[in-house]
């Protein structure tokens, strides 16, 4: 093929071209390295034969002037050397603070926004809180209905219309004061005994319980009525100071009581207001003045009401969902019929001779009883708020006995759980935490750690 020759001709062309340049080159570089070899020598020849010219002496002010050079040469390296390290120590230094600088601003900058995010996650928080107290309120009120609670306001409802109606102003049947004080003195013993036999881990709670029960026990027993100096029984224990003195036991005994459960934080609050009270009662007491009874039994009322409000919307116990609306039935009590009976017996009796006396005069008026009788004209005026007040309070103690059962089991669990954290108690089934140790090494951290 004429195709195939002509390529094959080209080919070896190039070949033989490129040979050509390359043996070229390669003797010019040989020319070169003998050029450079012949100078060298030349120099070489030229440094002995000078050297050999030279003296000794010549000889050693040379070597001493190249020490010079070089000690000379190794100073300014030296000196370079640390100025160049002084150049890169500065260089670094303001790296460092220029990363120290941006280190500091995304600091600033990420503690800015934590705090807005601490500022989102409050807001969140807030209504998140607000959420949750209102589903609170709506679940409180659902199992208000499903747990028993509207059983036991009904109940208490229904106990103080057939109170109402049987001893009260409007009475449906005939009761006489021997009946009915009979009826009450029974409750309020049986009272007393259910106090005394039930349990309760919380000694201090069981003390003041069985306290406030022995104490309207005895109010029922030894029946009187304070202002008109009237008396059950011919007895010393039924004059009025007396039995006025067993009341303000009974009734501080109480409000202590409930209101450390029911409103911790307003448990001063609530004491001091009830003391005034008291003193308002005693002078009212003494002085044979109805009006006194108005104010003390005002400052029941509201007491009560603020009571109600702050239980109803702070409260988080299912146990004490009907007490909002126990105090509030307690207040309209007060409201319709025992504030406008002391009115009306204010404007009845206060301007008789012999009341409105002096605290003295009236002191010593309270130790003496002015007529013992068991007539209805005496008694039936003072059957119903007797009646209600010495038995509904007993009640409520041996209930509020019950919750500081559970409180204080809650509290004997978490001192177990802390004992067996720190593994000085052997653990029970139900504890969560802690070490299986030996049972001396427990009882020492049960008497001697109470703290725990």
């Amino acid at each position: 093929m004429p195709g195939m020759k002509k390529a094959d001709k080209a080919a070896n062309n190039a070949a033989n071209k490129a040979a050509k340049k390359a043996t070229k080159t390669d003797l010019q570089r040989g020319a070169r390295a003998a050029a450079r070899s012949a100078a060298n020598k030349a120099t070489t020849m030229r440094s002995t034969s000078k050297n050999k010219k030279k003296s000794p002496s010549q000889r050693s002010m040379s070597t001493t002037a190249k020490k010079k050079s070089t000690s000379s040469k190794k100073k300014r390296s030296t000196s370079t050397k640390r100025k160049v390290k002084k150049t890169t120590t500065k260089i670094i230094d303001q790296d460092q603070d220029e990363d120290e600088d941006e280190d500091t601003n995304d600091m600033f900058g990420s503690v800015l926004q934590k705090q807005q995010f601490q500022q989102q996650n409050s807001n969140m928080s807030g209504s998140s809180l607000q959420q949750d107290q209102w589903k609170h309120q709506q679940q409180s009120s659902t199992s208000f209905v499903h747990n028993g609670q509207i059983h036991l306001v009904l109940s208490l409802l229904a106990y103080g219309a057939i109170v109402f109606y049987t001893v009260g102003p409007h009475a449906m049947i005939e009761v006489t004061p021997m009946q009915w004080y009979v009826t009450l003195s029974l409750t309020t013993a049986g009272l007393f005994s259910t106090a005394y036999v039930s349990t309760c881990n919380d000694s201090l709670t069981r003390t003041l319980a069985l306290i406030v029960c022995f104490c309207y026990m005895h109010r029922a027993i030894f029946m009187h009525c304070t202002v008109e100096r009237d008396c059950f029984w011919d007895m010393v224990l039924c004059c009025s100071l007396w039995g006025r003195t067993i009341a303000c036991t009974g009734e501080m005994t109480f409000v202590y009581m409930s209101v450390k459960q029911l409103a911790p934080s307003k448990t001063t609050l609530v004491v001091s207001m009830i003391a005034v009270a008291q003193t308002i009662s005693f002078i009212g007491v003494m002085k044979r003045h109805y009006g006194w009874f108005f104010f003390e039994n005002s400052i029941w009322t509201i007491c009560a009401f603020g009571l109600a409000i702050h239980v109803y919307l702070y409260n988080s116990k299912r146990q004490f969902q009907a007490v909002p609306y126990l105090l509030l039935a307690f207040v309209f009590y007060n409201c319709y019929e025992d504030l406008p009976m002391y009115i009306a017996r204010n404007a009845e009796k206060t301007y008789l001779p012999g009341y409105n006396l002096g605290i003295i005069e009236g002191a010593l008026d309270a130790l003496k009883c002015k007529q013992v009788s068991q007539s209805a004209e005496m008694w039936n005026p003072q059957m119903l708020w007797q009646t209600l007040n010495y038995t509904i309070v007993p009640a409520a103690v041996i209930g509020l006995m019950g919750t500081a059962e559970k409180e204080k089991g809650k509290k004997k669990d978490n001192y177990k759980n802390s004992l067996a954290n720190l593994g000085l108690r052997q653990p029970s089934l139900e504890d969560g935490a802690g070490k299986r140790i030996a049972g001396s090494a427990r009882w020492y951290g049960e008497r001697f750690m109470p703290w725990f």
